[in-house]
Order: structure tokens, then sequence, then C-alpha cells
């Protein structure tokens, strides 16, 4: 077997530049790992470390041992302030889940911008009941016609627009959902469902170990990043809904769990499918 040669780059002078390559790389694969970086800029494991320390320190970049993930773009920003980021992707992406939902079926929504716009774009003729811990979601669907809206209590966090707490989960835990539609901060292969605070991540949990079907929408800058908190691993997930500029080799890994990845977009031919 012949050995794999390294594309060497003399970066060793030039921190802003081998930064600027980090970031570049992290789009391209997903993840970067010190040593790989040492060998491909001819500097050291301290070097890329640091380079590594100050990219986190500026929020572009999440370290994780070893190396680095990439960070979602609405990291730390308060619910009104995600609403109107990526407005229309999310409009988009919420369309396409419209085709999981059956009537009279049980619906979690979780406290995610993405199913707030799913419930603004529910058809007044479909029977639901729709159990949330979002208030907004819940003001939305006051109107709706055929929509029953079971609220879990709890305590609201103001900042995520989020009832959370043990009061929240326990009522959770009693619902049997047919389709879970669950927000997240983050998604990665092997750092799984991710959310960037504590309080959220139980229910979550909740509301995903007690559905049937799992779906997440994702954005594209929330693809193969990380956040501080684990929800799940992906294989809980049973369905995926992502924009078709996330790149197939992102995508891949969740394919091979066996999840359904259904791509949205003008470019978007057909639902993602694992191949035997």
């Amino acid at each position: 077997m012949s050995e794999i040669e390294v594309d060497h780059e003399d970066l060793s002078a030039l921190p802003e530049q081998r930064r600027q390559k980090i970031l570049l790389t992290l789009q391209m694969e997903g993840q970067v790992l010190a040593a790989d970086l040492s060998q491909r800029f001819n500097v050291s494991e301290d070097t890329v470390r640091r380079d590594l320390r100050e990219l986190a320190r500026a929020g572009m970049v999440k370290r994780v041992y070893g190396g680095a993930v990439p960070l979602a773009l609405d990291t730390g920003k308060p619910y009104v302030q995600r609403a109107n980021s990526q407005e229309h992707i999310k409009q988009e992406l919420a369309q396409a889940a419209l085709a999981l939902i059956r009537p009279r079926q049980i619906l979690f929504l979780d406290a995610s911008t993405t199913n707030r716009q799913i419930a603004r774009a529910l058809p007044n003729d479909i029977p639901l009941t729709v159990v949330t811990n979002c208030p907004p979601i819940a003001v939305d669907l006051s109107d709706h016609p055929l929509v029953t809206i079971i609220m879990p209590g709890g305590k609201l966090n103001k900042a995520m627009q989020a009832l959370t707490g043990p009061e929240c989960v326990e009522k959770l835990s009693q619902v049997n959902a047919d389709l879970c539609f669950l927000g997240v901060c983050a998604i990665h292969p092997h750092y799984g469902i991710c959310s960037e605070n504590d309080e959220e991540v139980f229910v979550k949990r909740a509301m995903l170990e007690h559905a049937a079907e799992v779906a997440i929408i994702a954005t594209e800058d929330k693809v193969g990043a990380v956040e501080g908190f684990k929800i799940a691993p992906i294989d809980k997930i049973t369905h995926m809904i992502t924009p078709d500029t996330v790149p197939k080799d992102l995508l891949t890994p969740y394919v091979e769990k066996a999840i359904r990845v259904i791509p949205v977009g003008e470019t978007s031919a057909k639902t993602m499918r694992r191949t035997s």
C-alpha cells in the first residue's frame, strides 16, 4: 500500500491566514483535528490549539476534544432575534414539514422559531392536537378552528419563550404523540442533537422520547455544528428536513442511520435514502 501524501502549507508565520483556512476547512468537512491541521499547516499542535482557542473565543467555532466543530449562527440570541433570522428559509422548511402531518394526530411543537412557521402554515381544515411549550406558538394557533392546544405548564424562560422545568417535563411524559417537530441549536453525527441551554434539554428529551416519529428541521448553519448540551444521539430521529444547500457529504451519516433526509429548495429532486 502506498503512503498517502500530505499537502503541507507553510503558514507558520501567518496566524490570520491560518485561521481563515481552518474556518474554510470546517465549512467543507464539518470538523477539524488539531493533529491533522498541524501537519497541513506545518506548525506545532500547540500553535493550532491556540488558533482554535482564539476562534472559539470569537464565537466562530466550538472546541471539542482533539479539535473543533462549527457553531450555529443563532447561538446565544434571544427568541425574537432568532425569529427574524433566515425567515424565508424557515418558511420553506415549514412548508415541507406539512407533508409529514396527518389529520387527528397529536403533535409536539417545541419552542423553535421554525416550529412557529409550521404552526402558522397549518391548513384551516386539518384537525390536530398540538402540545407546545411555546406561548407564541399557542397564540398563533388560538384562531385555528380545528386545533386543540395543550400547554404543559412550568417556568417561562423569557429569552427562549419556552416553558421549562420539572412540571413541564412531567406533563409531556404523559403524552403519547404521533409526531414531534424538535427544534435544535445544532446537530452532529458524532455529538448528536444539541442545545445551548441546559434548561430546555430535558423538555426536548421528554418530547423526543414520547413521540412515535421525530422530525428535525435544521437550517444549513446547524448541520454539523455542536453546542454544549446533548439532547440525544441522531438515531432517535426519523426525519430530517434541511435546505438543499447543505453539502451531501454532511448528510450522508444521517442517511446511513436510515433517517429520511428531505432536502428543500429549487434544486431538490427527491428525498435522500439509504441505498443497500
